[in-house]
């Protein structure tokens, strides 16, 4: 009796799996035709030499952040076409990438073949959707890694974050009066607010960075209660945030020496979006998994080192610019050997106090190791010992990593 109805359900199942996998090939397939399709249409307003500064060097990364997301939420959603972060990943993807191909939409709407309809209305969506660049980060912070919210008393922040976005996105169109540069000669088509109204604006930016700061709020609460496969999974995302100062410490450097601080500032976070899409697909689907203490260990290390050298050139640049004047290639060169001769031994430091802080065996050994180098330097020890100095290290070291972390499963 009950056979027919069972084969019914593991049908309609069937079907409904399939059906989401084609869908998200075809989101992902259609974010890669935006991306062609705002790649040729950039290519033929530079050539008529119409286009936005910087605009050709920030196609790379642009691509890249829209791709990469895509490709992983293709991924994850075959693997798992229920899972809200594989759609979060998509979603997002296409939307950033409709963003990107309104844009030189537009330009050549406007400048070049100007039988192209819809221009006005594409350059005011250009200047509108930055947004957008916030949704799916923001939707990873409350769903990752399970694809559900760490608990009920997250929804009204979740809502507000839905909400904030195309809110935000319909005060700008509504209320600028002409569109964004190079088109800030054109009328926007849209029917313009009262000027009161740009109070709604305002207020969704600020509800939006709110719900921002909920969602860190979120992932840190997660990571906290977490254990096992979930935190490593937490680990791996947290590593892609901490690429974010190491990014803007070498945006300062960059700021200093080409002197483009917005167009760095960009890169630096479309590049936070890739990596954070790689390192989810990455977690998620379990491969070296285990591997990521390093990598956080490595990041902080290099991070705070970079900013540090990064404030020591920029102040040398700064101050030498005073009394030798700026541009001199004496400066540049006293900066560049300045940084070179700190790294070695400011690297050194800032090892022992990240493994202090957060791997407090692997300092211990290195520790004992070197106590017991400068024991034999001085007469205190003999160099046969090493055997048992060594050996008690790495059992300290092996303890710790099977207490600390359960073994791999097989994928």
């Amino acid at each position: 009796m009950l056979a027919p109805i069972v084969h019914s359900l593991e049908t309609e199942h069937t079907f409904v799996v399939r059906l989401l996998r084609v869908l998200a090939l075809l989101t992902a397939a259609l974010a890669g035709g935006f991306v062609g399709a705002g790649t040729a249409l950039a290519i033929i307003a530079t050539r008529a030499h119409v286009h936005v500064d910087g605009s050709v060097w920030l196609a790379g990364p642009i691509a890249a952040a829209i791709l990469a997301p895509a490709a992983v939420g293709a991924l994850l959603a075959w693997q798992r076409p229920r899972n809200a972060v594989a759609w979060t990943l998509l979603l997002g993807a296409l939307s950033i990438a409709f963003a990107f191909a309104v844009e030189p939409y537009a330009l050549v709407a406007l400048r070049v073949h100007r039988s192209f309809p819809g221009g006005r209305w594409a350059g005011e969506l250009a200047g509108a959707t930055w947004p957008l660049l916030y949704a799916w980060p923001l939707g990873l912070a409350f769903l990752y890694p399970t694809g559900s919210l760490p608990s009920r008393r997250w929804r009204p922040a979740a809502l507000l974050a839905a909400i904030s976005i195309p809110v935000l996105i319909a005060a700008i169109t509504l209320t600028d009066e002409r569109l964004p540069a190079p088109l800030q000669a054109v009328e926007n088509p849209f029917p313009r607010l009262p000027s009161a109204f740009r109070t709604i604006r305002l207020v969704a930016w600020l509800v939006l960075l709110g719900t921002l700061l909920a969602g860190t709020a979120a992932l840190v609460r997660r990571f906290r209660r977490s254990a096992g496969i979930e935190r490593m999974q937490l680990k791996w995302l947290a590593w892609a945030g901490l690429l974010i100062p190491f990014g803007f410490a070498v945006c300062l450097v960059g700021s200093v020496v080409i002197g483009d601080p917005e167009g760095l500032a960009l890169v630096v976070l479309l590049a936070a979006q890739t990596i954070a899409a790689v390192a989810v697909g990455v977690a998620l689907t379990r491969y070296r998994l285990y591997e990521i203490d390093t990598l956080i260990n490595r990041t902080l290390v290099y991070g705070v080192v970079t900013g540090i050298l990064a404030g020591v050139y920029v102040a040398v640049v700064a101050g030498l610019g005073v009394l030798i004047g700026r541009g001199s290639t004496w400066t540049t060169a006293l900066a560049t050997m300045a940084t070179a001769l700190a790294f070695r031994p400011l690297r050194g430091r800032v090892q022992a106090a990240v493994d202090w802080r957060f791997n407090r065996d692997r300092y211990e050994g290195l520790r004992r190791v070197r106590a017991f180098e400068e024991d034999v330097r001085r007469g205190r020890a003999a160099p046969e010992q090493v055997q048992r100095v060594v050996r008690e290290g790495c059992a300290t070291r092996r303890h710790a990593c099977c207490s600390g972390y359960p073994r791999a499963r097989p994928t």
